[in-house]
């Protein structure tokens, strides 16, 4: 596909990768490896317990030529048991190993800054609450009831002609409680 006149606009979509994890507080965890894990409940020494999975986020088709950002919303969807009094979802910083912008990336030197929200105005970032951060907390989560926490992704408008390709950044979500 081109402009008329134009270059060609690569083909740009991301495959994003979640792996999920449920931990209760203070109870260290090894991260499951994969592109997408689901784990089984994982119990605190009181009883409590919680299950987490997620919807990723998938953008589709980027035009570094538009003016325009690119957004797109996922899910994070946990379950806890009554004992589970107050539950924190947190967010990995991706490959790049920064919360703003993180970036997907297709080789090593093709990359694409975007970020994910709390928020669907985009402004609170989805982090560990570090470093301008936020992180999704509630108190007396629902008993054994699924709640959906959507998840606002945003790939910033303008950038430097990335090369065409399959864009992924690997986000770990973990559920403290």
């Amino acid at each position: 596909m081109t402009f008329s006149g134009s270059r060609p606009i690569p083909w740009i979509a991301l495959a994003a990768a979640v792996v999920v994890i449920a931990t209760p507080l203070g109870v260290d965890a090894q991260f499951p490896r994969g592109l997408l894990a689901d784990r089984p409940a994982a119990r605190a020494p009181g009883g409590a317990s919680c299950s987490i999975d997620t919807r990723p986020l998938s953008f589709g088709n980027f035009d570094p030529e538009a003016n325009a950002n690119l957004d797109a919303v996922g899910q994070v969807i946990y379950s806890c048991s009554n004992q589970a009094h107050q539950i924190r979802i947190e967010m990995t910083t991706g490959l790049a190993n920064q919360f703003n912008p993180r970036r997907m990336t297709a080789t090593p030197v093709d990359h694409l800054e975007y970020n994910v929200y709390l928020d669907a105005t985009r402004q609170t970032i989805w982090g560990q609450g570090l470093y301008g951060t936020d992180v999704y907390y509630v108190n007396n989560p629902p008993n054994g009831t699924a709640v959906v926490v959507p998840v606002f992704g945003r790939i910033f408008a303008r950038q430097d002609e990335p090369g065409p390709g399959q864009y992924a950044d690997l986000l770990t979500v973990r559920v403290l409680f």
